[in-house]
């Protein structure tokens, strides 16, 4: 671009040096001799050596800057003009240039000029005051741009038009089609901007709601993304996904693990006596819809994550003991389709709950399945290995499984990367489980290598339930 001008200016009937000079600093040390070589050194021919060089006409500026003004060379004239000394005229026509060229450089340069020659201009028109007036103001007022923060992209963009009233069709499209292409980290770890996606996406209505639970799933996997623990500013967010589900109708499979991972994350970052009172009735009001044989290992490993995380009052442990109280007196409902790998983590749980073991007798299982016994058998001598990150979980699962069947071995592994010790657990075990909601995605890949085309047991969630139901259904 200076070259540009260089050459425009180099080529005018009258070039001004000044302005050549000025260009010339623009450049680069290592061009610093372009426009000697390009610009000054015109194509004529050479005088013989020695002849006498005829003196260049004087360049008049008046007449140049005249010239370049009445053309429309604003950038041009400017420069002309601002070269001498200044005058009603000369000042008139600089202040038109710089309307022309509209910048805060150009404008600060004429009034610089305009100061250091002052005393010399008096007398000057009321006219050219007020336009020297006016652009003072408008050099010192802020530009308005500044202050204009700059529409998010994303996950927020998405939640303000949904809460605006874009089609709520269009808004599922675009989380459908588009999420992958959004950036999530920098907002999650912004308090300001994930509090309010939280309030967004938490006072929707109508069909924007719908939209917005729907895509709990979505949201979930951006703002809690698996193997890295969760930020501080995304704990209004969790909450309000708790919410948004113990307030729906209709509950599904797909919600209680969303609920199991956003309650991990309130734990892991913890609560106020308040938020944890909360957060139990939100999870009893949940329990008390979902609770079935086919949901027991979720509630079972929900009473886990709250037993093996400390309380911070002494009405949030009692809230906690009596969420597992009403999961065993529901258990009751279906106690004759117990198995000795259910009543097992009951067991343990009431021993963490301080819980007198009469309680729960009548749910132990009087004689063993024959689904247990066919386990027992396939897994005498066998090896079991486990990955979870969540370590608690693991060493709880392999006492079960230890108990449950003495004949296997059962080894847990909870490495975020890829090692040795992982890679051979993956290769010699007979059935390796892992637990994907609470894994790294490079410990996931190693074992995926290490298995060489066998499939894992993927267990439905992180707690000793889970895992322990896992190695047995893949036993039988």
């Amino acid at each position: 671009m200076v070259k540009a001008f260089s050459l425009y200016e180099g080529h005018q009937a009258k070039p001004d040096a000044g302005i050549l000079d000025t260009l010339q600093t623009l450049l680069p040390p290592e061009e610093a001799n372009w426009t000697e070589v390009f610009v000054r050194s015109p194509q004529l021919p050479q005088a013989p050596v020695g002849a006498p060089v005829p003196p260049e006409p004087p360049v008049v500026i008046d007449d140049a800057a005249e010239d370049a003004f009445d053309d429309g060379q604003y950038d041009r004239a400017f420069e002309l003009y601002l070269a001498k000394p200044l005058g009603k005229k000369s000042l008139s026509a600089l202040l038109s240039c710089v309307q022309f060229i509209g910048t805060a450089e150009s404008q600060r340069r004429l009034l610089e000029a305009f100061d250091a020659q002052s005393a010399a201009l008096v007398d000057l028109p009321a006219g050219l005051v007020e336009r020297l007036r006016r652009l003072r103001e408008q050099q010192s007022a802020p530009d308005p741009s500044d202050d204009i923060v700059p529409e998010p992209t994303g996950w927020l963009r998405w939640a303000r038009r949904l809460a605006a009233g874009r089609s709520p069709d269009d808004a599922e499209s675009e989380v459908l089609n588009e999420r992958s292409m959004w950036e999530s980290a920098s907002l999650r770890g912004n308090a300001q901007r994930c509090a309010e996606f939280s309030d967004l996406i938490g006072n929707l209505s109508g069909a924007a709601a719908d939209v917005a639970r729907r895509a709990l799933p979505s949201i979930l996997g951006a703002f809690f993304p698996e193997g890295e623990p969760p930020t501080p500013a995304s704990r209004p967010l969790a909450g309000v996904i708790l919410l948004l589900i113990a307030m729906d109708e209709a509950i599904a499979r797909s919600d209680l693990e969303i609920l199991s991972t956003t309650l991990s994350a309130l734990l892991d970052l913890g609560l106020s006596p308040q938020d944890y009172l909360t957060t139990i009735a939100d999870l009893e009001a949940v329990q008390d819809r979902v609770a079935s044989y086919t949901n027991l290992a979720w509630s079972l490993d929900i009473c886990e994550a709250l037993a093996v995380s400390p309380s911070p009052s002494p009405e949030a442990t009692e809230a906690k003991l009596r969420f597992f109280l009403k999961v065993v007196g529901q258990s009751r409902g279906f106690a004759h389709r117990l198995g000795a790998h259910d009543f097992l983590p009951i067991a343990h749980l009431a021993r963490d709950y301080g819980v007198d073991p009469e309680t729960i007798a009548d749910l132990r299982p009087n004689v063993s399945s024959a689904g247990e016994a066919d386990a027992d058998e396939t897994l005498h001598g066998k090896t079991v290995g486990i990955y979870t990150l969540t370590e608690t979980a693991g060493a709880r699962a392999k006492a079960a499984l230890n108990e449950l069947f003495p004949g296997c071995n059962v080894e847990v592994n909870s490495d975020k990367v890829c090692t040795a010790s992982l890679t051979n657990l993956a290769k010699t075990a007979d059935i390796f489980v892992f637990a994907w909601r609470s894994s790294s995605h490079q410990a996931f890949f190693c074992v995926k290598d290490a298995l060489d085309g066998r499939n894992p047991v993927y267990a439905a969630g992180k707690g000793t339930a889970s895992l322990v139901n896992a190695v047995r259904a893949a036993a039988q």
